[in-house]
């Protein structure tokens, strides 16, 4: 049976989304390996030799033989922080909605951009309603379920300090479709690019289409199925300081 990333494939086209459901992983092998899939979609090495990884998985992420969470549909996303040692510091989950046909309700971790101070900006995408892990303990909706039957997609952006508590997080949904209807033809909001500017915040490039908001930023409708190029810049405390958008991908 093969892993349906859809979302994902959405957004970014990103080659191995749709591969066969074996337990392995890609740029992080001796870190992690899933019941399912796993997917590494970006790594960033801090001075010190911290990594960050993130990425989506599905079926039950492990850690050699340490169990770490179980997706609660077809995919959800993560973030972890691993020590110039190997050891891992901490992990927190992206997770979604339930209850959406087989294979679109897939979230995931895109992109990762240092922030200068010891933590690390991650964005990606999410489909309906995402529940994002603020710290060990804590967590918070981004965007609660509809329960509508459709499909919204959006994007997100979260700041964590390096003790891996979030700082600020930032999200909205996109276009919205009837859910069992294709994700990959359009109505979808998603980072797919982040780079930390001189004064501490952070670039993001994306894309949009339809009706909706870009991170929380309201955005004029645009054609569903013709995803159009964004970029918005997000100071370090978490507001928006500008957003353009451009030509159609």
């Amino acid at each position: 049976m093969r892993v349906r990333f859809a979302l994902l494939a959405a957004l970014a086209a990103l080659p191995g989304l749709a591969l066969s459901g074996t337990a392995h992983a890609q740029a992080s092998a001796t870190v992690f390996t899933s019941t399912d899939y796993v997917q590494t979609n970006a790594t960033v090495t801090d001075t010190d030799g911290t990594r960050y990884y993130a990425g989506a998985f599905s079926g039950t992420l492990r850690i050699g033989a340490q169990d770490l969470a179980t997706a609660t549909a077809d995919a959800d996303g993560f973030v972890a922080r691993v020590n110039a040692s190997g050891q891992m510091a901490w992990i927190r989950f992206f997770s979604g909605a339930r209850g959406l046909p087989a294979g679109f309700s897939a979230d995931g971790a895109t992109s990762l951009a240092l922030d200068g101070q010891g933590g690390v900006y991650v964005g990606g995408g999410f489909t309906d309603s995402l529940r994002v892990q603020t710290s060990a303990e804590t967590s918070q909706w981004l965007a609660e379920p509809t329960g509508s039957g459709r499909a919204s997609l959006g994007a997100f952006l979260v700041r964590y300090a390096p003790q891996g508590v979030a700082e600020f997080v930032r999200g909205g949904q996109g276009g919205a479709r009837p859910a069992g209807t294709s994700l990959s033809t359009g109505g979808a909001d998603g980072v797919l690019s982040l780079a930390r500017d001189g004064a501490g915040g952070v670039v993001v490039g994306g894309i949009v289409s339809g009706a909706g908001a870009f991170l929380g930023t309201p955005h004029a409708v645009l054609p569903d199925a013709v995803p159009t190029f964004v970029a918005t810049r997000i100071g370090e405390s978490g507001a928006a300081q500008w957003t353009r958008i451009g030509a159609s991908a």
